[in-house]
């Protein structure tokens, strides 16, 4: 899954057991390698099974990839895991600059006149 810098995505998917019933948020759990890009917070789980959805915010100005594992437990403790590499491409920012403030020169003032004088 890929994204742009900045840009939050979603990721659809399904969870269901035949034993037992399974929910999108309290069956899910999720994790990321590159929390730096991609914290456990940024990602929000939501739906109702079997139809479920993942959203993920990467950090702000970051780029790079994350393994993301998402693990469905059912009422009886058996787990099933799957992984995905998120990846978000770089944007190309726009540079900063301050506010320069007007400037004043005294009239016929030479830049050579800030030389020290030996």
């Amino acid at each position: 899954m890929t994204t742009n810098e900045d840009t939050a995505t979603t990721w659809n998917y399904t969870v269901s057991d035949v034993e037992t019933a399974v929910s999108c948020s309290g069956s899910v759990s999720v994790t990321s390698s590159n929390t730096a890009l991609l914290p456990v917070a940024n990602i929000t789980k939501s739906g109702t099974a079997p139809t479920c959805t993942l959203s993920l915010t990467p950090v702000a100005n970051q780029n790079g990839t994350s393994t993301v594992t998402v693990s469905v437990t059912d009422g009886n403790g058996a787990i099933v895991k799957d992984q995905f590499v998120f990846t978000v491409t770089p944007d190309n920012d726009s540079p900063v600059i301050s506010n320069i403030t007007d400037q004043t020169t005294a009239e016929e003032w030479s830049p050579t006149e800030l030389r020290r004088r030996s």
